[in-house]
């Protein structure tokens, strides 16, 4: 899996990398807002919606949808690929303007947001609920479509470079920005994490260099690796915390340990 990206931050390594397994928009949420289309290179109709075909479809737009339903008319530019534009509010839609759409674009689809109070609260109005507009509740589905048509989709991974292990991952974000934020803030809490314990050892290998006695730690060493404990010993204090910590001791009872 070669990324596309490697960021270094905080001592760790960044890879971000585009997700090729993606969900759909609509995959990924609960949101009562669907996009359908009815071309024969980008066709789509979920169950949800309250036709199945596009006869119905048509005669759905042609009723003037209903008042449970908020419709936007989408066109789809389809030249080497699918681009998705919200094109007219359906209660506001004359059929004429059609003749002025490019001979690659097609006007078949539509974003249906379904307005339900339990969805959107108890504040819901023709044009849409609170300080939200049902238009650009539909502008922001559609770019999440773009996006995922285009393969803008990513995942992260946060490597420790010193060891090779991955540390955390994560995959679905829209837009490659949006994915670098959220890789950057999962390292971050790594490395916080990671430079908490290294002050903790350092002021440990400190605390115990100060007291001036190590004897106790080198008879630790040598009861769990007495074949070789001289070479762990000679190497000083900081090196004999390091095999404790490996050896499944924490610091706390290394310091237990030798504390007086």
């Amino acid at each position: 899996m070669t990324p596309d990206t490697i960021i270094e931050h905080r001592g760790l390594r960044l890879e971000i990398i585009r997700d090729d397994d993606a969900s759909n928009p609509e995959d990924m949420t609960d949101s009562p807002v669907y996009l359908v289309h009815f071309h024969r290179q980008f066709e789509r109709c979920p169950k949800e919606v309250p036709f199945s075909n596009i006869n119905g479809f048509r005669e759905f737009i042609r009723e003037g949808a209903s008042e449970e339903w908020a419709v936007f008319l989408v066109t789809a530019e389809i030249h080497g690929g699918v681009s998705l534009s919200v094109y007219s509010d359906v209660r506001s839609f004359d059929p004429d303007e059609r003749r002025s759409l490019g001979w690659d674009t097609s006007l078949v689809g539509a974003v249906l947001i379904q307005k339900d109070p339990k969805y959107w609260g108890d504040d819901i109005t023709d044009d849409g609920f609170g300080e939200h507009t049902w238009e650009a509740v539909a502008e922001a589905h559609v770019a999440e479509w773009n996006q995922y048509l285009s393969g803008d989709v990513w995942g992260y991974r946060v490597i420790d470079p010193d060891t090779g292990d991955e540390l955390d991952s994560c995959w679905g974000f829209y837009g490659q920005k949006h994915c670098i934020e959220e890789a950057t803030y999962a390292a971050d809490s790594y490395a916080a994490a990671r430079d908490e314990k290294a002050a903790a050892l350092a002021g440990l290998v400190q605390a115990i260099k100060d007291i001036g006695d190590d004897d106790i730690l080198d008879e630790a060493v040598h009861g769990i690796f007495s074949e070789q404990a001289s070479s762990v010993n000679n190497e000083g204090v900081e090196a004999q915390v390091k095999f404790l910590l490996q050896a499944g001791y924490s610091l706390d009872a290394i310091a237990k340990m030798v504390t007086p």
